[in-house]
């Protein structure tokens, strides 16, 4: 953001939002102006990093470090709320009213979703604080509602009726894998032959540090007996390509499962039933039955129990708390 100057009116000028402001007649009370009005503002200097700047410097970072599936996930937002913002806005400028009137334009209405995309902008401009880009985060105090929790599971006395109304064997496959390994969607779409890794009676699918997500350690997925079959059979089947895959031989998309679940949510009478209940339903079915709580969370593909504890409703909602406060009663 500089200053230019307009020989019709012999003054210097510079546009700010959209709007160009006349600063004076000589290049240097424009300067001075121009600094008082960023420094009024929250601004320090006249080559301070435009919002836009910013965002596409942490986006050109996150794509080369995050996992395909992840930066896909974010892309329209990203790209959304940076075509939003006046490309003159500087980022200490920014406020909580950008980030407002851009989420009334993305049809957010639950929680859950607006924690989601303010927490990815707040997470933008941290980051360009902590790269020296900007002296302060101007969003640092910004409110993000607390996530919805998530209720719904499939319990297991309903696991046959779920698997028998699949109409066809791929779904059939993949619903059965879900259940009895409790993997995420993004992870079955990605398995490959290459991935299975049997010794004996036990198994695990590995994928790579460039397919897992967050893409800072390589996922793996121990695979139960039952799941082991259905990898064993589907590996012999596809040696190169996708493991899972749809009626027509393609490989699945977020889409596409998505879709599927809905109809058998119909077929079923199972409100909600998407990938993430069979994730929900296998760690509370894990859990019902005795299974320590941080080895479900690795289970799971998680660091550690707090997801499995903040995220997972049912397992309050359940009385698996009242029996477990009993187990050791003297």
């Amino acid at each position: 953001m500089r200053p230019w100057y307009r020989k019709s009116t012999d003054s210097w000028y510079v546009e700010i939002a959209g709007s160009q402001i006349r600063l004076g007649k000589t290049k240097a009370e424009a300067t001075a102006n121009l600094r008082q009005m960023l420094s009024a503002e929250g601004g320090t200097e006249l080559d301070s990093p435009t919002a836009v700047q910013i965002i596409t410097e942490w986006w050109d970072d996150y794509r080369r470090t995050r996992a395909v599936s992840t930066v896909d996930s974010r892309r329209r937002a990203v790209e959304t709320f940076r075509e939003s913002l006046p490309t003159s806005l500087l980022a200490v400028n920014i406020r909580p009213s950008h980030v407002h009137d851009w989420l009334e334009t993305q049809a957010c209405t639950k929680d859950s979703s607006i924690n989601d995309r303010i927490t990815l902008i707040k997470g933008i401009f941290k980051w360009t604080l902590q790269a020296g880009r900007i002296p302060r985060n101007p969003l640092a105090a910004m409110h993000v509602p607390r996530p919805s929790v998530r209720q719904e599971f499939v319990p297991s006395k309903k696991w046959k009726r779920l698997i028998d109304a699949c109409p066809n064997d791929n779904l059939r496959d993949v619903v059965r894998f879900m259940l009895f390994t409790g993997c995420r969607a993004e992870e079955l779409i990605r398995f490959e032959a290459c991935h299975l890794q049997t010794a004996g009676r036990t198994g695990k699918l590995v994928l790579p540090i460039s397919h897992s997500k967050g893409k800072r350690r390589s996922r793996t997925v121990y695979l139960s007996r039952p799941a082991l079959r259905i990898a064993k059979r589907l590996s012999k089947k596809h040696k190169d390509g996708k493991l899972f895959r749809n009626t027509s031989g393609g490989s699945w998309n977020n889409g596409a499962l998505n879709k599927a679940f809905e109809r058998l949510s119909d077929a079923t009478g199972i409100a909600g039933l998407c990938p993430t209940v069979l994730r929900h339903s296998f760690a509370h079915h894990r859990i019902r039955k005795g299974q320590d709580i941080n080895i479900v969370a690795k289970l799971l593909g998680h660091s550690d129990t707090r997801m499995l504890m903040t995220r997972y409703g049912h397992l309050e909602d359940s009385n698996i708390l009242e029996k477990e406060a009993q187990r050791y009663d003297s």
